[in-house]
């Protein structure tokens, strides 16, 4: 009986370092390390874009990747006609761009009419900028109004 005492003792310790090695080799402490630095990256890129945002317009511009900035104010105005599905009027280099979808069912003449309308606020907004604006509609382009 002896001889089992210290059988049991060491193949507890044993089973118990082994428990614990492999509970441990569970824990990945890298994936959290690395959301950490993304958080604070995205923060950093954040207030580095704020800047330029706001030198746009006061209240109406968020900046987009790419060198984008939307006009929220004229795109909410935008979706919020009748036979408008979707669009966004944004500034891209030195042109205000205004993008329609429309609804199939409405009449390209009001579709013209629409685009010309929305153009020529964009570039009472923006006078120093080109404004380009399209629409589109059961995906053919039945409105490009530009006006330099």
């Amino acid at each position: 009986m002896t001889f089992k005492k210290p059988l049991y003792v060491l193949a507890s310790g044993f089973f118990a370092l082994w428990i614990l090695a492999a509970c441990s080799a569970d824990e990945e402490p890298t994936p959290v390390d690395d959301n950490d630095t993304e958080e604070v990256e995205t923060d950093q890129t954040d207030e580095a874009t704020e800047p330029d945002a706001t030198e746009e317009s006061e209240s109406k511009a968020t900046d987009n990747e790419g060198g984008i900035t939307e006009d929220e104010t004229l795109t909410g105005q935008l979706l919020d006609e009748e036979g408008v599905l979707g669009g966004q009027v944004y500034r891209q280099d030195d042109m205000m761009i205004g993008t329609i979808m429309l609804d199939a069912e409405l009449e390209d003449s009001a579709a013209e009419e629409l685009a010309e309308r929305y153009a020529e606020e964009i570039k009472a907004q923006y006078p120093d900028l080109a404004v380009n604006v399209q629409a589109v509609k059961d995906g053919e382009n039945v409105a490009n109004i530009t006006l330099e």
